[in-house]
């Protein structure tokens, strides 16, 4: 499919939060090199995707605390879970099931927060695959989630890429790094995963 383009780096808060959604069905964000800081949630819609110009070529950075909100989602117990990237789902109470299908996330990386720790119990996720089916995450690195000293970050989590109720998703070439829990984690019912 097709889809639009976004370039030149640089603070692309509303833009790259607002693209996937503008998308037709099948079509993807592609971004060309450099860095684009963010400081919310960029929820990847059913049937769409964000394609970077590569993993080296490519950086998602989130924005210090001070200009950030992201998204609180569900992740098991903990209600305060917070992502940088996440794929849609929209009905909580039945998020075991699969919502959304068809998305593809390929070539860039994800640099979490690298300021302040998240404070109290929260849980900071770079790309959280959930709800999905039949999803590709290709060539993404997603580096420095809630990584601090770990007398800094108790109790607080990190959690690099990591895929919840899903099937058929394929996870290939990525290397994340420096989350303070798992990199790479497939939980809770990642069916062919």
């Amino acid at each position: 499919g097709g889809g639009g383009a976004i370039g030149g780096g640089g603070d692309a808060h509303g833009v790259l939060l607002a693209a996937p959604a503008s998308l037709a069905g099948g079509e993807r964000v592609f971004l060309s090199e450099g860095q684009f800081n963010i400081g919310g949630t960029i929820v990847i819609p059913d049937g769409k995707g964000i394609i970077g110009a590569g993993k080296s070529k490519t950086t998602i950075k989130l924005q210090d605390a001070g200009s950030r909100a992201l998204t609180s989602d569900w992740w098991r117990t903990n209600p305060t879970t917070q992502a940088i990237m996440v794929t849609e789902f929209t009905d909580n109470a039945t998020r075991t099931a699969y919502q959304s299908k068809d998305m593809e996330m390929r070539g860039f990386t994800i640099v979490g927060n690298t300021d302040v720790v998240l404070p109290g119990s929260a849980c900071l996720i770079g790309l959280f695959v959930t709800s999905c089916a039949d999803t590709v995450v290709s060539d993404v690195d997603v580096n420095d989630i809630n990584w601090f000293t770990p007398a800094a970050v108790d109790p607080t989590q990190g959690l690099g890429i990591i895929t919840r109720y899903c099937n058929n998703v394929d996870v290939i070439r990525c290397n994340p790094k420096r989350a303070q829990y798992e990199c790479l984690g497939m939980f809770d019912n990642s069916n062919n995963t």
